[in-house]
């Protein structure tokens, strides 16, 4: 995964004139689409793994714990002080 740099306000590093160059603003854009796709493309992988796991899990029989429905611990006011 990429790391998240801090940034300026802008994002674009200023020249002496207070304005950020045409470069430098045309290599922020290519850095942001490139961190884009490269994230859209982690997040279609794991949702291909999601559905393929969904899939599989869906096609077998489902064995289900039977959920507890009293705790076997008093709670935690209750305990007793020494």
């Amino acid at each position: 995964m990429s790391k998240i740099r801090p940034q300026d306000r802008n994002g674009l590093r200023q020249t002496r004139s207070g304005k950020a160059s045409d470069e430098e603003h045309a290599d922020v854009c290519e850095r942001l689409v490139a961190e884009l796709q490269a994230r859209r493309a982690r997040l279609k992988e794991l949702l291909s793994l999601v559905m393929t796991e969904a899939a599989r899990t869906s096609a077998s029989p489902v064995h289900r714990v039977a959920a507890r429905t009293h705790s076997t611990r008093p709670p935690a006011s209750m305990k007793k002080i020494a």
